[in-house]
């Protein structure tokens, strides 16, 4: 009797048995990164990167989706000690520099800058902030702002106290008018931290009143209908804090009532420069009066604000009896 089918049958068992080379499931990786999130040292790093990157560094990637920004950070310095931050994805390589302390962008394109900041403030959890993070975190929100990307998210750190860790003046330089809508989302959150209760009583003007007993719901709607109303046309005044007299003056909402008159976001921050003295001449709520017109107008029927528009103009610049 031919002994080859028992052969046979012998070196399929083997194959079968044998390793099958240098893998490891995701889901390890995703086991370890969970670990590494738990406790976030760079010697626990560096002994996970060692094996993966020999095993599997294809999946670190998509494993380290799910990790905060300071466990990023120590993994992004552990595969920079290895020469492999490739491995990240461009957005995550952008914020291992950034955690780094290297403040150049390098060409990135905006796209990448983009999901860099809305990969920071998405996995930021303020009880774990460390100086490095705050860094980090501070230019991501700036660039969040400026592209108006994740809202939900930065108005979660404000309710959480983002404000103890990014100066109030450099925040509100970064979102200026946005700090109205994002101060709105944050205060409908189940708890807000004072720091993001006292800004929006300070836009407001509402001095007399203190973060800890404010209606905050009350407080949400008043920013709304602000944001609802002037949109686009809201600033803060370009002199966050005016320190010319014996107590500072906190910064305050504006609307720049010529940009709204005539429906040109690009004029606001300009409206001293570029609207005409017989603008700038009448009274503060004439203005706001008419500028609320004629959004009004220009939502019903754009053509026919713009005629309304050049009447409106040439009644309000002629001489006044």
């Amino acid at each position: 009797m031919s002994t080859r089918p028992i052969a046979m049958a012998a070196a399929t068992a083997l194959v079968a048995c044998a390793p099958r080379g240098p893998t490891l499931p995701h889901a390890t990786i995703a086991g370890d990164v969970a670990v590494l999130d738990a406790h976030p040292t760079p010697a626990l790093a560096d002994e996970f990167v060692a094996t993966w990157l020999v095993r599997a560094p294809a999946a670190i990637a998509a494993a380290a989706e799910a990790a905060h920004l300071d466990t990023l950070c120590v993994l992004s310095a552990a595969l920079a000690r290895r020469g492999r931050v490739d491995v990240l994805d461009p957005p995550r390589q952008l914020l291992a520099r950034r955690c780094a302390g290297d403040r150049k962008y390098r060409g990135e394109s905006t796209a990448v800058a983009i999901a860099a900041a809305g990969i920071a403030v998405r996995s930021t959890d303020l009880t774990r902030m460390t100086p490095q993070t705050a860094a980090v975190i501070e230019r991501m929100t700036y660039i969040a702002t400026s592209w108006e990307v994740a809202d939900a998210d930065i108005a979660r750190l404000l309710a959480a106290g983002l404000l103890r860790h990014v100066e109030l003046e450099a925040f509100l330089a970064m979102a200026d008018g946005r700090t109205v809508w994002l101060l709105a989302l944050a205060l409908q959150a189940p708890t807000v931290d004072e720091t993001a209760v006292a800004l929006a009583l300070r836009l407001l003007e509402r001095g007399g009143e203190r973060p800890e007993t404010v209606d905050r719901a009350a407080l949400a709607a008043a920013l709304v209908a602000r944001w609802t109303e002037d949109g686009g046309y809201v600033h803060l005044n370009e002199e966050l804090w005016d320190n010319s007299g014996d107590e500072a003056r906190p910064p305050l909402i504006r609307t720049d009532t010529w940009a709204k008159f005539t429906a040109a976001t690009d004029l606001i921050h300009r409206e001293d420069a570029v609207a005409p003295a017989w603008w700038r001449a009448r009274p503060l709520a004439e203005r706001a009066a008419l500028a609320a017109e004629s959004q009004a107008r220009r939502y019903r029927n754009d053509r026919d604000w713009a005629a309304w528009l050049v009447e409106q103009q040439r009644a309000l610049a002629a001489p006044q009896p």
